[in-house]
């Protein structure tokens, strides 16, 4: 969860998500955390990197406000579905499209 404090801080957290039903499904929910703690923990795989892309990304936006972040993959084949929502491939930018949509609309709302 990326949740935007102020201009130049965001607050990141990961969670796990366990099922939830008889006491058979602990076993399913330990072995979800474990992934869960190889993949987002301290020392995972994904969360340095991670880490280091969002960190360039805020040094980016500091050092240049006029510079363009470009998040255009997909934008020329980007339509809205049924229910006023974008739709894309799955290789698109759309998500990142709308996340920077709303932390610019949270930023300027405070």
């Amino acid at each position: 969860m990326l949740r935007p404090i102020s201009v130049d801080e965001t607050w990141i957290e990961h969670i796990a998500i366990g099922v939830d039903g008889p006491p058979e499904v602990e076993a399913v929910n330990r072995e979800r955390l474990r992934i869960h703690e190889h993949v987002q923990g301290p020392f995972g795989f994904g969360t340095p990197d991670d880490a280091e892309g969002w960190d360039r990304v805020q040094r980016g936006a500091r050092g240049a406000p006029e510079m363009p972040i470009l998040i255009n993959r997909g934008l020329a084949r980007e339509t809205t579905g049924p229910d006023g929502r974008p739709t894309s491939h799955v290789t698109d930018e759309t998500g990142m499209r709308a996340a920077y949509a709303k932390w610019k609309e949270m930023m300027s709302d405070a």
